[in-house]
């Protein structure tokens, strides 16, 4: 479906005719409205009894007759929308207050349905043909109505607003344009002091446009109240003063609008957070620099670019975003003054930055489920891919693993200080009941040149590894019993719930028969940069580095020494101390971090 609109130029007679029709609207669907409250409560009232119900309206008052029959059931459509919607927030148990229909005072549109209007063969007018004298009205605006056929036009809407009235015409066609894929994918945070910030570290300035013309704006009201009441000149103020509130609500669609088809023409997944805006704007603090973001309105358009274009958008649960660590998955507690992310794993990144990281990530796990846009996207169970349970769930993987050849002797070592034991998962079992009697589902990979065996571990065993075994290239001693096996293994995944903090699944991958490994490790600042006390940002670019080494050597982090990093300059990868048998497989040109001034 699409909607075109156009300015509308006539005369002053058919102004007052299209406001007189816009009145009658109003009668129509405030009158269906007590029709329905008055109603016993036996009484069923529907959608149809309503549209009777204004056909009576039309009998009894001689200027609702005068009113095309179709807009005035398109009058009585819009007291059943009010009610309907009032009917399912009371059927899904909205928390707060359901949202009770109320009598409508200032209607600004009259919609028409197939009847009671007709395009001239040049459709550059419109012609209304009720008794209401509206008559023919002349369009200004781009001709793209030129390429649809008339009977494609469902419905067309006369509208007032401060700056005049306009004329939309609601089309019955396909709005799809399919775009290259770019293989790109991107997490918004939406915040007040940016716009928004993704998941690449870039922030979008937020332009404040009620901030900017609210001197204006207060000004323009002012001068309503040095009017007389009911004098021409107030009337004129009262219209200038609307027209700069329009103004400010077109700048801030306009900036939404294009925002939203850059980042979805340039990204196939697109994440943000499912923030409830109307229950944000109670609080009375920020409830003004909210609504001027208008996130909202941001969201409605990237859900639109997003099917227009096949794309995918995906809305997040927006729990612990901001706290949670984008490296480690640890809870940072934070308060909303503190703008810089650092975690004891060496993770530093600004606040933002960490949040639209773990927006993205969260909705990776979420494709498929409820709240994505996704079209048959296929969920994959194969090595190296993400595992989708049967509920949603966040991943955190540990890198791929390169085999090579050595002996199980020279991979002991006693580095290899974290022992586990499993047992072997029994034929049938479900995932679910294995969780509900205490056990965790394992997978172990590259077990004696299998694809995959099946184990289960108590969850008891699982926490306790997972708090010995915090980073994912920690080695490991995996005992499994039941197939008089034992040997070093390495922590492949953990699935967990999203905002639960339960522990769903575990993966290992057999480092038994491999020379050297590839495995990504924490990069850890350490010291105080002299940029920094000098003024300075500190921006971390890369958090973590893939390197290649022995089992028996992977260290669980990489320090940084940032002491004598001045103002301007940047850390490159070619720079790090690497311990021997350690190697950089990432590209030694990259930049870790740079200080840059504010």
């Amino acid at each position: 479906m699409l909607v075109l609109e156009y300015k509308v130029k006539a005369k002053q007679a058919q102004y007052r005719a299209i406001d007189e029709a816009i009145r009658t609207v109003q009668f129509v669907r405030n009158k269906c409205l007590r029709y329905w409250i008055d109603a016993p409560r036996e009484a069923t009232i529907k959608r149809f009894d309503l549209n009777k119900y204004s056909t009576e309206l039309r009998q009894e008052f001689t200027f609702v007759k005068d009113l095309n029959s179709m807009a005035c059931q398109a009058s009585a459509e819009r007291a059943w929308l009010a009610i309907s919607r009032f009917y399912d927030n009371c059927n899904s148990q909205k928390p707060g207050k359901k949202g009770y229909p109320r009598f409508q005072k200032d209607n600004r549109s009259v919609e028409y349905k197939t009847t009671g209007w007709g395009l001239h063969p040049t459709k550059r007018r419109v012609t209304i043909t009720d008794k209401k004298g509206i008559g023919t009205l002349k369009l200004l605006g781009k001709w793209d109505i030129h390429t649809y056929p008339v009977k494609s036009i469902k419905r067309v809407r006369l509208l007032r607003r401060a700056d005049g009235y306009y004329c939309q015409f609601c089309v019955d066609v396909e709005c799809i344009d399919p775009q290259p894929h770019t293989g790109h994918e991107i997490g918004l945070d939406v915040g007040l002091q940016s716009f928004y910030t993704d998941s690449n570290g870039y922030t979008e300035a937020n332009p404040r446009f009620l901030r900017k013309a609210e001197s204006n704006i207060k000004h323009a009201q002012r001068r309503i109240y040095k009017k007389k009441k009911g004098s021409t000149r107030r009337c004129k103020a009262r219209a200038r003063y609307s027209r700069k509130h329009l103004r400010v609500s077109r700048q801030r669609n306009e900036h939404a609008k294009r925002l939203a088809r850059n980042v979805c023409k340039s990204n196939d997944l697109v994440a943000y957070e499912d923030l409830r805006v109307s229950n944000m704007l109670k609080n009375h603090c920020l409830a003004k620099s909210i609504a001027d973001a208008s996130w909202y309105q941001f969201r409605q358009w990237i859900e639109y670019f997003a099917d227009k274009f096949e794309k995918l958008a995906v809305a997040v649960p927006p729990q612990y975003t901001s706290q949670e660590c984008s490296q480690c998955k640890r809870v940072v507690k934070k308060s909303l003054s503190t703008r810089t992310h650092i975690c004891q794993c060496g993770c530093t990144l600004d606040r933002d930055t960490n949040a639209a990281i773990n927006i993205l990530l969260k909705a990776k796990s979420r494709v498929g489920h409820t709240q994505s846009k996704a079209k048959g996207v296929a969920t994959s169970t194969l090595l190296g891919a993400t595992l989708v349970e049967q509920v949603v769930t966040k991943n955190l993987e540990s890198p791929l693993l390169k085999h090579g050849e050595c002996q199980l002797e020279e991979l002991k070592s006693s580095a290899m200080n974290v022992t586990v034991e499993c047992q072997k998962r029994p034929e049938g079992s479900k995932p679910r009941a294995l969780r509900r009697s205490g056990l965790i589902p394992t997978v172990l990979y590259g077990h004696n040149g299998a694809e995959s065996v099946s184990l289960t571990m108590t969850a008891k065993a699982a926490e306790d590894l997972l708090k010995a075994a915090s980073v994912n290239n920690t080695l490991i001693e995996l005992s499994i019993p039941d197939l008089s096996w034992n040997g070093p293994v390495l922590l492949r995944e953990i699935q967990s719930h999203p905002w639960k903090n339960s522990l769903y699944h575990l993966s290992f991958f057999s480092v038994a028969s491999q020379n050297k490994v590839e495995v990504v490790v924490p990069l850890k600042l350490v010291g105080e940069s002299v940029g920094v006390k000098q003024g300075g940002i500190l921006q971390q670019r890369l958090t973590t580095v893939k390197v290649q080494c022995p089992p028996d050597k992977i260290p669980e982090t990489i320090d940084i020494d940032i002491s004598n990093l001045e103002l301007g300059k940047m850390f490159y990868i070619n720079e790090l101390v690497l311990p021997e048998g350690i190697q950089v497989i990432d590209d030694p040109k990259l930049s870790v971090l740079a200080i840059t001034s504010k």
